[in-house]
């Protein structure tokens, strides 16, 4: 008997490491047993709506972000009209706008659907937040399924923890062998920063950091691959001290070729669920620097498949820099011990594996609801 059932997915607005794990999970979901209706921006569905996974597509705005109230009112209309004619015995939700979303609407539809919120990011301590996480999705009968422990524990302070569980991120394969891994030593450490351009992923202080490095007469070039509402301002602090140290390469959709012709990845966030990006850099074989905060220290071993310091530390990312561009043995080490760490984790398709088994757990205690009331 054909046991395929459907799941509506809501996704916020989102690039970078959340639409990598909208992706990976899409595309690795068996479509003979789940099919998935999504609904999110024009953006992320023309981005990920291609999988064999997604049946049905609904845009909720043609917005970037869910800010502006008057778009944040009328997606949450429109959610409420699909769960309308949809009737979803799950809901899986993306990124803590969507949850709120399917909280309200599934409150003012009276729907008996469980909802999974997949929570990317360390809750915040704004006090906004963490109001309407306790007050709004408290009450509803939601489970938060954290990508790391960190955010598990951000969201333990206003949810009971029967609500959260923690479902890790897939792993990619390590991209070479251990007899691959090799340094010549050129004389110029060549620096590689992916991500976001926002406040939180505290590129300000490597651009401080890189100011250091010059003073202290180190050859380095560091490339930031990436976008964002910063982009233009931390353009403008590469001061004629950085000219020539700096490269801006804006959003890349493919960066393999900057991890292969790289020293090292520098991710010097002030908050960071799991930081996606160093798993997709060890996976190259290449060492890592990063800020030691949130699901980062679950990633990274201090001096076996990395190096932490601490966030907001210019000097520390400095110091860090000029150890590795210093000491080709210990590039050498940290590298080997990323691959170790990429061998061990789990794959992207033993997670979606895992989501599956969580939608029929969640579908069996909608199915109960329905038959009690």
């Amino acid at each position: 008997m054909n046991d395929t059932y459907s799941v509506l997915w809501v996704v916020r607005p989102c690039r970078g490491g959340m639409l990598t794990h909208v992706d990976q999970i899409l595309r690795r979901l068996d479509p003979q047993r789940v099919t998935v209706r999504l609904a999110s921006t024009t953006r992320v569905i023309k981005e990920v709506s291609a999988h064999r996974a997604v049946t049905d597509v609904y845009p909720l705005t043609t917005g970037r972000q869910f800010t502006a109230t008057r778009t944040i009112v009328s997606a949450g209309r429109k959610l409420c009209t699909i769960m309308r004619h949809l009737r979803p015995s799950v809901c899986h939700g993306h990124g803590f706008a969507a949850g709120l979303l399917l909280a309200a609407a599934k409150a003012v539809t009276n729907q008996p659907s469980q909802v999974l919120l997949t929570a990317h990011n360390v809750l915040s301590d704004r006090l906004p937040q963490k109001l309407l996480a306790s007050h709004l999705i408290s009450r509803s009968s939601l489970t938060v399924c954290a990508v790391s422990r960190a955010v598990a524990a951000s969201w333990a302070e206003v949810l009971p923890s029967s609500k959260i569980q923690t479902v890790p991120n897939g792993w990619p394969a390590p991209q070479l062998s251990a007899e691959d891994v090799s340094f010549r030593n050129t004389g110029r450490l060549n620096l590689l920063y992916v991500g976001r351009l926002t406040t939180p992923k505290g590129v300000s202080d490597l651009l401080k950091a890189a100011e250091i490095l010059t003073s202290d007469g180190v050859q380095f070039h560091l490339d930031i691959v990436g976008d964002g509402p910063q982009r233009k301002k931390l353009q403008r602090k590469c001061t004629q001290q950085l000219a020539g140290h700096v490269t801006f390469h804006g959003w890349k959709e493919n960066v393999d070729q900057h991890y292969r012709r790289s020293d090292a990845l520098i991710l010097p966030s002030l908050a960071e669920g799991a930081g996606l990006v160093l798993a997709e850099a060890m996976s190259f074989g290449l060492p890592v620097v990063a800020s030691r905060t949130g699901g980062i220290t679950e990633m990274i071993q201090h001096g076996r498949s990395g190096l932490l310091v601490q966030p907001g530390s210019p000097r520390q990312l400095a110091h860090a820099a000029r150890l590795l561009a210093g000491r080709i043995s210990l590039r050498r080490r940290l590298a080997l011990g990323a691959l170790l760490e990429c061998s061990r984790r789990p794959r992207w398709g033993d997670v979606a594996r895992q989501w599956e088994r969580l939608y029929a757990a969640a579908r069996h205690k909608t199915c109960s609801v329905a038959l009690q009331s």
